[in-house]
């Protein structure tokens, strides 16, 4: 099965990918004290300690007149997306594996099991704690 026929797939499941990343996201912050605010802040703690480390105590700049909060901005636009793409590959390589059970039924599509933590990165990189529309 090639590229074009995997997404076709994903599109006509699209109803159960939502669903199933509602439910991840939903499972990823039950937890939590903090509950859907904590998708938000783990990357604005992240970012401050960066800006802390390197903007202040560092102080690297890319021009000599430029501010910490250039530092800041240009940090903040390499690194959510890096973030992003990190999460989606680390949780779309287990995800085969740890949902072994569902693979074996021929009925279930193994397309969605690698695209839940993609989708479950892209809405939380979009900071959108609620289901995605489907």
């Amino acid at each position: 099965m090639g590229l074009p026929q995997a997404l076709g797939r994903l599109l006509r499941f699209r109803r159960a990918l939502g669903m199933m990343t509602g439910r991840e996201l939903r499972s990823r912050v039950s937890g939590t004290l903090l509950g859907p605010l904590w998708l938000l802040l783990q990357p604005m703690f992240m970012l401050t300690i960066y800006t802390l480390v390197f903007g202040f105590l560092l102080k690297v700049r890319f021009r000599a007149d430029a501010g910490t909060l250039s530092f800041a901005q240009y940090l903040m636009a390499g690194l959510v997306p890096f973030l992003a793409f990190q999460e989606a590959v680390q949780g779309a390589t287990g995800a085969l594996l740890r949902n072994r059970n569902l693979v074996q039924r021929s009925v279930f599509p193994a397309e969605l099991l690698p695209a839940i933590p993609a989708a479950v990165s892209v809405v939380n990189t979009a900071g959108c704690t609620e289901r995605p529309p489907v």
